[in-house]
């Protein structure tokens, strides 16, 4: 037999370690970031940590402050039921600690009770005391028929509580065993309760807040990632309402918690458990580096975009949510448009080989009759030969346009950072033209090397064809500007300017502008014509740059 003052000192040490515990877990709260689950824990450890230093001032005070510090144990005792429904609510992803009319109940329920407590001291219904040595003095309590029926309604409650946290870990499939344990603890001190009434080996006190205080320590110190990562490893509600297939990993790779499409869509997730990434389809690498994947649903291969979304708790990535988007329509769009591009670029190229065939024979009987002038010594014969030479260098240079129409029309699929002061200068020395090019401002650019290079050449090259001497480019924040001291655009519209058949502002210039606009918009970018001080400004914008 242990002596009695060793006794009460572990009784003592017992409960205020207990709320020592309790107390020290409120350092760990930021780091649950969802602030429901945060609050209700909160509650949970502050009531508990008062309830243990309520039951340790009961061991210790004097007989006539023992009954009253026992009291306010027990008011304080019942408030936790309260909390630690609502975190277990909220930790479960349901909204009963939201609903008003659950906690206009609570709080009249509460009031009810507490009366009944704090007047114990006039009616004595609720409980008795006795002052007794064994197994040190103390003032014993003897719990009557309504204290022992008011506290199996609170065990009811609070096995409430554990049934919505095992529905929770049932939800998700694979919640870590320790994390069950932890959670058990917190039951454990109720079997202290009843030994307490059935034996005189155990104290008859009240040890849920030491039950709490062991959940705390496991919680929020031993398992605290896992711990955390099952609260957030997305609500059952959420991921059932979501039409796409959505699928929760932890941070290993393996499967936590998926919905009902997405099981659909892997049959493997049927199994359960926590499967590796590998371990659901062939094809697993969207799963970890998403992108798209083609999977067979419903005796057909479709196409999935494969979203990926990191899961935080606090700074500490503990998973990833990866969404599956069925993008079957526009991929088979995107495989039409492609073919239909193929077929204009090859029908284009044929073209093109034909006029350049047609323009070459041109050409060759105007060098021919210009020969055949210069023999005859026919000045008409020579201005007619010449003149059709002149028309046949024109028509290739159109060719050459419609050529590069076709080539640079699709849209841009690869980019790279480019100085932009370089490639203007790559475009003039191309253009094999007397104009004086300055390059006022440079910017690293996000674009197709070759299409910058033609775009640049295309206004150098107009510039020169109508007069102008110099060629000013100025890099900016969403793109870049050319200048140019010429005013031939003076008066014609924008959608005149970049229209195909339109000679703007002649023929022998017609479709350069036009194709200027194109090969912007296959980047993605827009262009427009301003006044300058200096002649002309052509502004790119929307491009992505940097100084």
């Amino acid at each position: 037999m242990l002596p009695s003052a060793t006794v009460q000192t572990a009784y003592i040490g017992l409960f205020g370690l207990t709320a020592l515990v309790c107390f020290g877990g409120l350092a760990r709260l930021p780091a649950v970031d969802d602030p429901d689950v945060r609050r209700g824990l909160k509650a949970l450890l502050l009531l508990s940590g008062a309830w243990a230093t309520a039951e340790t001032a009961y061991l210790v005070a004097p007989d006539r402050l023992a009954v009253g510090c026992y009291t306010v144990g027990l008011v304080i005792g019942l408030a936790t039921v309260g909390a630690w429904l609502y975190f277990c609510s909220a930790y479960a992803g349901r909204r009963y600690h939201r609903r008003p009319l659950y906690r206009r109940l609570a709080v009249a329920g509460y009031l009810a009770v507490i009366v009944f407590k704090l007047t114990n001291v006039w009616h004595g219904l609720y409980f008795e005391t006795a002052v007794v040595t064994t197994p040190f003095r103390h003032v014993a309590i003897r719990k009557s028929t309504a204290f022992w029926t008011i506290a199996g309604a609170s065990y009811v409650l609070s096995a409430l509580g554990f049934y919505l946290l095992v529905d929770a870990f049932e939800a998700r499939r694979s919640t870590p065993r320790k994390v069950k344990f932890v959670v058990a603890l917190a039951a454990l001190p109720v079997g202290l309760d009843i030994v307490g009434y059935l034996s005189p080996l155990v104290l008859g006190l009240n040890y849920e807040s030491v039950g709490v205080g062991l959940f705390a320590l496991g919680a929020l110190y031993a398992v605290r990632e896992p711990f955390l990562a099952v609260g957030r490893y997305g609500r059952p509600q959420l991921l059932e309402a979501l039409d796409d297939p959505v699928i929760i990993l932890d941070d290993d790779g393996c499967v936590r918690d998926h919905n009902a499409a997405a099981a659909r869509l892997f049959p493997a997730l049927t199994d359960g458990g926590a499967l590796p990434a590998e371990a659901v389809a062939d094809e697993a690498d969207p799963l970890r580096d998403g992108g798209t994947i083609e999977l067979e649903q419903d005796g057909e291969r479709r196409h999935f975009l494969a979203e990926i979304t990191p899961i935080t708790v606090g700074t500490t990535d503990v998973g990833r949510g990866v969404v599956y988007t069925d993008v079957t329509a526009i991929v088979r769009q995107q495989r039409r448009l492609r073919e239909k591009d193929e077929q204009l670029e090859g029908f284009a190229t044929a073209i093109t080989h034909e006029l350049r065939n047609s323009v070459g024979i041109v050409g060759g009987h105007a060098d021919l009759l210009t020969r055949a002038a210069e023999e005859a010594d026919d000045p008409e014969l020579e201005e007619h030969a010449t003149a059709i030479a002149e028309e046949a260098t024109s028509i290739e240079g159109v060719v050459e346009e419609l050529q590069a129409l076709a080539r640079y029309s699709q849209a841009v699929s690869n980019t790279t950072t480019l100085d932009l002061g370089e490639l203007a200068r790559t475009a003039r020395r191309r253009a094999d033209t007397d104009v004086e090019l300055s390059v006022e401002r440079s910017v690293d650019i996000e674009a197709s090397r070759e299409r910058l290079v033609e775009l640049l050449g295309r206004v150098i090259e107009f510039a020169d064809r109508n007069g102008a001497s110099t060629v000013a480019v100025r890099g900016h924040d969403d793109g870049f500007s050319i200048v140019y001291d010429d005013r031939s655009l003076a008066g014609f519209d924008e959608s005149e300017i970049f229209a195909y058949g339109n000679a703007v502002p002649n023929a022998e210039t017609a479709m350069l502008l036009p194709n200027v606009r194109t090969l912007a918009t296959s980047h993605g970018w827009s262009v427009s014509v301003d006044d300058d001080p200096g002649g002309t400004e052509l502004d790119v914008r929307s491009a992505e740059t940097a100084p």
